[in-house]
C-alpha cells in the first residue's frame, strides 16, 4: 500500500507537533531554571546568519530543556553601508536575521546548533566584480544552518560558529564564518 504525499504530509506535521509539545512540556521550561544561566543576550554578530557584514542582535532562553539543553530565539538587524568603487555608487544592505539556537553545555562552556532565516532588503546594488555582473534583487531571503562553540562567563559572551547559507536564487549552500561579542543579562 503506497501512502499519498498528503498522507506523509500530515504523519510528518505530526511528528513535528508531538516534538515540539515534549520539549515544551519537560522540566524547568520558560526561562526560569535553578542554574545561573543567562535569559537575555545582546550581541554583535560578524557575518553567520545574516547577509550583510554585520548585525546588531538579541537573544532570549525560551525554554531549558535540562540543566544542560537551552532552547533560544533571536532576532536582529544587519546593516552593510553603501560604498564606491572607481566612480559608481553602491547602495546599502539591510538584514534581519532570525535563529532558533539549541544550546548544549554546562557553566561556561556550550555547543550551539542553529537554524535561521535572514530577509535582506537591498536598493540599486550591483556586483561589477564577477562576469556576467550580479545585480542584487531588491528582496532577498536565506536559510542557514549552524554549528558553533559558546563561552559564557560573568555576562560576556563570544562565539564561534561555521554556518552554511543558501540564498532562495542560490543553487548552492555559501560557507560562512559568524563571530558574536556580546553581553548576557
Amino acid at each position: 500500500m503506497q501512502l499519498k504525499k498528503s498522507q506523509i504530509y500530515r504523519s510528518n506535521k505530526f511528528k513535528l507537533i508531538v516534538a515540539i509539545i515534549l520539549i515544551i512540556s519537560s522540566r524547568k521550561t520558560f526561562c526560569q531554571s535553578e542554574d545561573n544561566f543567562k535569559k537575555d543576550l545582546f550581541y554583535y554578530d560578524l557575518l553567520g546568519h545574516t547577509q550583510s557584514i554585520f548585525s546588531l542582535n538579541y537573544e532570549r532562553n525560551v525554554a531549558n530543556i535540562s540543566n544542560y539543553t537551552h532552547l533560544n530565539i533571536r532576532t536582529g538587524i544587519g546593516f552593510e553601508g553603501g560604498y564606491k568603487v572607481e566612480g559608481e555608487k553602491y547602495n546599502s544592505r539591510k538584514t534581519i536575521p532570525t535563529a532558533v539556537n539549541l544550546l548544549i553545555g554546562k557553566k561556561h562552556h556550550f555547543i550551539n546548533l542553529s537554524a535561521g532565516y535572514s530577509m535582506t532588503f537591498t536598493k540599486g546594488l550591483i556586483d561589477e566584480s564577477v562576469t556576467p555582473n550580479r545585480v542584487f534583487p531588491r528582496f532577498d531571503s536565506a536559510i542557514s544552518f549552524g554549528l558553533g562553540y559558546r563561552f559564557m562567563y560573568e555576562g560576556v559572551v563570544v562565539e564561534v560558529y561555521p554556518v552554511r547559507l543558501k540564498s532562495k536564487d542560490d543553487e548552492k549552500y555559501e560557507k560562512s564564518l559568524g563571530l558574536i561579542f556580546g553581553f548576557a543579562f
